[in-house]
Formats: structure tokens, sequence, C-alpha cells
């Protein structure tokens, strides 16, 4: 892969992983937009980019995809809630939102899992199921279409600086 086209990947995956980061830490998208979902900071903990030959990926917990695209609806949370680990997910959740529960912290686990069932999570109660812009406020259209715009510009600039050099070395 050319230098140019390697800084340009990197510059890019760079910027898309710290802007979702950024609205992991900070974007509004649960409780109404009271708060971010940023609970125990493992999801934003979780984003990292590796640039290879044919391009960039971007890594996240799955669970990116389910805030992104508005939340758990009543169904899909009835259908997780029967998994060993989704009662034992909100009960951490629990304590890494530092939520004061007065009384037993399993009962009010239980008691988010239930209302959660009718009524869908924070974020679906919020945009039932359209998308949060968590990550597609960074990455989108516009975002690739300016990668593609700078990928094609720098390999404009390789052919013509190949072009003259040729043209240079047979004028000599």
């Amino acid at each position: 892969m050319q230098a140019g086209v390697s800084i340009i990947l990197e510059k890019y995956a760079k910027d898309i992983s710290a802007g979702i980061v950024k609205n992991i830490r900070n974007k509004k998208i649960s409780n109404y937009k009271k708060s971010a979902v940023n609970a125990s900071g493992a999801l934003a903990k979780s984003v990292r980019y590796e640039v290879n030959e044919g391009g960039f990926s971007i890594y996240a917990y799955d669970y990116i995809f389910t805030l992104e695209q508005g939340g758990r609806s009543p169904s899909e949370v009835q259908r997780e809630a029967s998994s060993p680990g989704f009662f034992q997910d909100i009960l951490q959740w629990t304590k890494d939102k530092k939520l004061n529960i007065k009384g037993d912290r399993q009962q009010a686990a239980r008691a988010i899992v239930d209302s959660m069932e009718m009524k869908g999570d924070s974020i679906w109660q919020m945009y039932k199921g359209t998308p949060t812009g968590l990550v597609s406020d960074v990455l989108n259209v516009g975002v690739i279409a300016e990668l593609a715009t700078d990928l094609g510009q720098t390999f404009i600039d390789s052919v013509v600086s190949a072009i003259v050099q040729e043209f240079q070395s047979v004028a000599v």
C-alpha cells in the first residue's frame, strides 16, 4: 500500500474511532436524552481500529449496534431475558450506573427487566428503533465520500508523479 494511502486510512480510522468514543461518553441517548450510555466505560474502551492492506476496520462490543439502532424493543427484551447472562448484565449495569437503590439490588434489577419486557429499554422508548446517531453521526455517507475523494486525489497525484518522473527520465 502506498504511504499516502496508509496515512489517509490511518487518519480516518483514528478520527472515526475517536468520534464514536466521544459519542459513547457524551451523547445523551438514554433516559429520554438525559444521560450518555457510558455506565462502566467498557464500551468506550472496546472501540479500536486496524488499518490493513484493503482499508480499515473499526471494532467495538457488539451491543453498540443495539444502541445505534434505537435500543431493544419489548419483544427483543423478552427474547434476551431468557438468557442467563441478561439478568446479570442488568444487575451489573445498576452497579456501574451507581444507581442509589434502597433495598435489594437483585429485586431492583428484576423490576428493571420486567419493565423492559413491557416497554423496551429506555433507548427504545425514546427512539423506537430509529438510529440514535451514536455511530452514524460519525461514520456516514458524507465521511465515506470525503474518504473516497481523499483516496482518489492521492491516487491521481501518484499517477501524475509517475508520469512526470517517466517523462523526465526520457527527456534527459
